[in-house]
């Protein structure tokens, strides 16, 4: 098997397993600082758009590392499994972590959507898994309009149409601009 399909094999699971895996840390980075009282010592030294832009460019961050991690993970099988002998890897290892980072951005501003509204980890968590659980069932009912479509056509089919990425561009700017309003909206003391 090329290193390829092997890769693309994988990600199948990881489309439902790293979205899982990413909502305790979303969770954690919305709500901590709100639980330990160190937001008001943030907001004394920035504004809150700073603070939350702050927030998901360690988003992205943790994201990015969590993907290469997988990868590398991934490889190294791939590796033990075939005698060592990879063909174009590197390409496509760096291409798949890009398209897979950039497909999960409508799902990690909906879970900091999420976070920000409620404070309890407990109903974030439940809320979030609904959230990946149900995703499989709406496709079916309305259509596929979900952020999943995107980690689906995207990361496994190497499909681009123009309705996704208008579709793609309407969740995260949707998304991004009600996390912001959310957030610089809510309030210290929670």
């Amino acid at each position: 098997m090329l290193y390829c399909g092997f890769l693309k094999s994988n990600l199948e699971t990881q489309i439902f397993v790293i979205p899982i895996i990413l909502a305790p840390v979303v969770s954690d980075i919305f709500t901590q600082d709100y639980r330990s009282g160190c937001m008001k010592f943030f907001l004394l030294y920035k504004n809150r758009k700073e603070v939350f832009a702050a927030k998901a460019a360690a988003l992205v961050f943790i994201t990015e590392s969590m993907l290469l991690l997988v990868f590398a993970v991934l490889t190294t099988i791939y590796l033990c499994r075939n005698g060592g002998q990879v063909y174009g890897w590197k390409a496509e290892l760096l291409k798949e972590a890009a398209l897979f980072t950039a497909a999960l951005v409508p799902v990690l501003l909906i879970y900091a959507m999420i976070c920000i509204l409620f404070k309890n980890s407990g109903i974030i968590c439940i809320l979030v898994f609904l959230l990946v659980i149900m995703s499989d069932f709406i496709p079916r009912v309305l259509g596929d309009v979900t952020p999943r479509r995107f980690l689906w056509e995207w990361v496994l089919n190497n499909r681009y149409h123009s309705s996704d990425i208008v579709l793609f561009l309407a969740y995260s700017i949707f998304f991004a601009f009600m996390d912001i309003r959310l957030f610089v909206r809510k309030e210290i003391l929670c």
